[in-house]
């Protein structure tokens, strides 16, 4: 049977990197990522943990992260919020990608004020990215100590 494991903060305690360093130092996590596959060899490709640059590029205000509101030992968190009123659901059954697009995309990050595309389009660009992270990580050449200088 197949196996893998939701690693996430793991990859940085496994690769001597602190909880923000691993949010922060991309080529570091690239490297626990890449220790991390070579010593346990699971089945399945592990994730490496959001970039912290994405989240603050997006503006994401229902999260903080080590680096950004939290100690640098602290995992990432969601904050708590009413992001949807009670007095909203007729909005949302009436037409939910744009009450989406519209109202409740922008209170999850300011970047998304921003953006008029659709729901699909976001979802979309997400993955899209996440991919093209993950493909930079890993495909960059490792370099040795002494040219790391």
């Amino acid at each position: 049977m197949p196996v893998t494991a939701n690693v996430q903060f793991y990859l940085a305690e496994y690769g001597g990197l602190t909880k923000r360093e691993a949010m922060y130092d991309y080529q570091g996590l690239a490297a626990a990522l890449v220790k991390y596959h070579e010593d346990f060899r699971p089945d399945f490709q592990a994730r490496p943990l959001a970039p912290a640059g994405v989240f603050a590029l997006l503006g994401l205000q229902f999260v903080d992260w080590p680096g950004r509101g939290l100690d640098e030992s602290t995992p990432w968190q969601y904050l708590e919020a009413e992001y949807m009123g009670a007095d909203e659901y007729d909005a949302l059954i009436a037409n939910p990608d744009g009450y989406f697009r519209r109202t409740l995309l922008p209170r999850f990050g300011s970047t998304f004020a921003l953006w008029q595309v659709s729901v699909r389009s976001v979802i979309w660009s997400k993955q899209l990215l996440c991919l093209t992270t993950y493909y930079r990580l890993v495909t960059r050449p490792r370099r040795g100590c002494a040219e790391a200088g």
